[in-house]
């Protein structure tokens, strides 16, 4: 499949599920930092059709937070 959100990168998943088998359900917050540190500081997952975008590190985190820079959309549980 290719990226649509190229060029942060996304690591490879199956069809349907995307990458909902990439994280392991009892250790998510270990299997995101894997992630981290096979794809760089910021990536995508596809979890079931819907994409997710992971940032991480300081240097990226503050760039996306610069709210004069990026609007903001806090909303409820969809």
């Amino acid at each position: 499949m290719k990226n649509p959100l190229h060029p942060i990168p996304c690591p490879s998943g199956t069809p349907l599920i995307g990458n909902l088998l990439s994280l392991n359900a009892k250790a998510p917050l270990q299997s995101l930092m894997e992630l981290t540190r096979e794809l760089g500081p910021i990536y995508w997952l596809n979890m079931m059709g819907k994409p997710m975008i992971i940032a991480s590190g300081p240097e990226i985190v503050k760039e996306l937070s610069d709210e004069t820079r990026f609007d903001k959309s806090v909303r409820g549980p969809e």
